[in-house]
């Protein structure tokens, strides 16, 4: 079935469309993020006529207010008109592109400007791919870049006069007479500003060559009507979409709810209320814990509302059946069990920060399960329900149930979990399952993701210090995470060294059994490559109490002093897993 309907349009069309504000950014659009190659790549192919890809745009002038839209990176234009269309694939390229021929600098990521120009010399000898240069604001000053002077000296056509017919005539002119004055210097007298006018004609400005192309590029267009649905119009987004990236379900909501509620507005707000929340984001971008959010409102409103029981927190969920009342009702509740579930993290379950959360999707139903137990059972009932929900908590983690499937996992995890509540005869399927194969469950192989994160928060739990200085680790990372790592307890070189580069110890170096948790100058200082039968008898004489020390990390101190890499690992991994037993045992 067609759905929408394809054209072309000049390049200088769509730049003025821009410019007036009739071409906009969905909100849900993430921002300009292309770096100097990307842009370099893509004039390459302008300057050769060849596809530079199609543009999607959708045609919103009968429902201009369909959706939440922002200007594209660089307008600033006051007086704006109406929105005809809404990029849903090409904002990357129509972003450069704008910046480059309407403004003096184009703004990359991170604030950094760079004003770009044509290299006429490379353009002549057909080096097209490599013929666009650029320079910071500091550069330009230095070559006099910002200047036709100096702009003639190196032979660098800015990009920003281009478009401009009267402007791009003016620089011509000067660029010949420059070279009209070099060229008779050196060859007496034998060039006519007619001469080289026609040359620079012939090179750049005539049908089929570099500029000409770059000036009346066509790109080509796929147009959706205004009367498709939301939901299908994402659906398109994400098939088309030329990065590769599923659309943020927060992004899309911002813009698909903006008439009703400010859900950036609302995010903000949660992140300025609840400091761990915020200490949990990546950046102030960040909008994971807002997804997570979102899918446990859909989550509440299915366990709360018999219509809705079937509801999944699914993407599909989310677009079609989360409201803006299921915001309102929901949404400060559920960030408040949110930042508990964080606080419970961090002081309870030896997870100090993002770094060491096991799974970011465990947070949903641990979070609803933990505002049934503050809000639904009574005083004595709590004890026990937080006991049997850190079981669960462990179970999971251990037996790597949120690797795939979360959302639906999820919705079983909290039903179950509140009839455990309960009825201490409704054991969740997954904490059976783990206490059976938990003599099955092997930690040789594991090198990264939940269950190298969950043994680490253990050794948090644990109280274990740095080997050197005698401090928690769990301080050290509160209070600078970043002279915190986890390091080999037998180093690899040495591994290497005493074993060879083929041997299995070598091969299982970076197994979490011989991992732990220590300041990287320690590491640096006095670990070093060294055998630990050495390095623990050096730190001995910096720390008496390395003994004690070697416990909290859940190392046996007799067989690490063997020297015995395999022998240490078996014991290791022992030592651990009975640790795994305490906190998945309860007593009812």
């Amino acid at each position: 079935m067609k759905i929408g309907t394809s054209r072309s349009l000049d390049l200088i069309d769509i730049l003025k469309m821009i410019d007036n504000g009739e071409i906009r950014i969905p909100e849900f659009q993430r921002d300009f993020r292309w770096e100097i190659n990307d842009i370099c790549e893509l004039i390459g192919s302008l300057l050769n006529g060849y596809p530079a890809g199609v543009l999607l745009f959708w045609n919103v002038q009968d429902k201009p207010n369909i959706l939440s839209s922002r200007l594209i990176e660089g307008v600033d234009r006051e007086r704006i008109k109406p929105v005809k269309y809404l990029i849903l694939d090409g904002q990357q390229r129509l972003t450069s592109l704008y910046q480059l021929f309407y403004r003096d600098f184009v703004e990359l990521r991170g604030g950094r400007k760079r004003k770009f120009f044509l290299n006429l010399d490379k353009i002549r000898k057909g080096n097209l791919y490599e013929s666009t240069e650029c320079f910071s604001p500091r550069d330009v000053k230095k070559k006099n870049l910002d200047k036709s002077l100096g702009q003639y000296k190196y032979h660098f056509l800015p990009f920003n006069i281009i478009l401009n017919q009267r402007e791009l005539r003016k620089w011509i002119r000067g660029y010949i007479r420059y070279q009209l004055s070099i060229r008779n210097h050196v060859n007496l007298n034998n060039y006519t500003e007619e001469s080289l006018d026609d040359e620079f004609q012939s090179y750049y400005m005539e049908r089929g060559r570099p500029i000409h192309n770059l000036i009346y590029y066509k790109f080509h267009i796929i147009e959706l009507p205004s009367n498709l649905p939301f939901e299908a119009v994402v659906t398109i987004f994400e098939k088309l979409n030329t990065t590769g990236q599923p659309l943020n379900i927060f992004e899309i909501l911002t813009a698909k709810f903006f008439e009703k509620i400010n859900l950036r507005q609302k995010w903000i707000a949660i992140r300025n209320e609840f400091n761990l929340i915020d200490d949990f984001s990546k950046d102030k971008k960040d909008t994971t814990l807002a997804i997570l959010i979102l899918k446990a409102i859909l989550l509440q409103k299915s366990l709360e509302k018999i219509k809705y029981a079937k509801l999944e927190c699914k993407r599909k969920n989310l677009l079609e059946d989360l409201t803006p009342e299921d915001i309102e009702e929901y949404w400060e509740r559920i960030a408040k069990a949110f930042n508990l579930s964080l606080s419970k993290l961090k002081e309870e379950l030896g997870c100090p920060s993002l770094q060491y959360l096991p799974y970011t999707t465990i947070l949903v139903p641990f979070s609803i399960a933990l505002d049934y137990i503050e809000n639904k059972l009574q005083y004595v009932q709590k004890g026990t329900a937080f006991r049997k929900l850190f079981v669960w908590y462990w179970s999971s983690i251990f037996s790597g149930r949120y690797d795939s499937a979360t959302d639906t996992k999820s919705k079983i995890d909290v039903k179950q979990l509140l009839e455990w509540f309960i009825n201490d005869e409704k054991e969740p399927l997954v904490v059976k399952e783990f206490k059976i194969n938990i003599e099955s469950f092997s930690l040789f192989e594991i090198t990264r993701g939940a269950a190298y994160k969950g043994v680490l928060n253990m050794l948090i739990m644990n109280n274990c210090k740095d080997f050197v200085t005698g401090e928690t680790i769990k301080g050290l990372i509160e209070n600078n995470p970043s002279r915190v790592d986890s390091h080999h307890i037998f180093p690899g070189k040495y591994l290497k060294r005493k074993y060879g580069e083929k041997s299995e110890e070598y091969r299982l170096r970076d197994s979490i059994l011989n991992r732990t948790l220590l300041r990287k100058d320690t590491n640096r200082n006095y670990i070093q490559d060294d055998p630990p039968s050495s390095y623990i008898h050096g730190i001995r004489r910096e720390n008496p109490q390395i003994e004690s020390i070697l416990e909290s990390h859940l190392i046996p101190k007799n067989v690490i002093m063997k020297d015995n890499f395999i022998e240490f690992l078996k014991v290791r991994e022992k030592l651990i897993k009975n640790k795994i037993k305490e906190m998945i045992e309860i007593t009812l």
